[in-house]
């Protein structure tokens, strides 16, 4: 929930009820994706979560006490750490978080209309969707 307004920002409604709908349709993609990527890359997107889900090792590796106590600075920093990290595991991390949120992002009419795209054909999507 703390990630996903530093990976879209501005693409984000305003605070409210629109904004949590959407954040929490986004998470429910988000678990569906992790869901098909298959058993070796489900086990290193968990191991991700796990280090972040710890108190010790996700203070340790972001400088990040409780989530639901973070700043918008703090995550910022933190993802600025691990993008610019010398340690590849950091870099590894930070671009599946990102791409995680971003590609669940942009598979919804909100993302589309972020990127100007007017969306698919509503026959084959609605037969692909359902």
């Amino acid at each position: 929930r703390a990630v996903v307004p530093t990976v879209l920002g501005s693409m984000l409604p305003p605070s409210g009820a629109e904004r949590d709908r959407l954040v929490d349709d986004l998470l429910q993609r988000v678990d569906l994706s992790c869901y098909r990527l298959g058993p070796p890359n489900q086990k290193a997107v968990a191991q991700l979560f796990d280090l972040l889900n710890l108190r010790a090792t996700r203070w340790a590796l972001t400088g990040i006490g409780a989530w639901d106590e973070v700043t918008p600075q703090q995550m910022q920093a933190f993802f600025e750490r691990w993008r610019t990290s010398s340690f590849g595991l950091l870099n590894a991390g930070y671009r599946a978080l990102v791409k995680l949120v971003a590609g669940s992002f942009y598979g919804t009419p909100a993302g589309w209309a972020a990127a100007n795209y007017p969306g698919p054909p509503p026959g084959p999507y609605q037969v692909f969707n359902s």
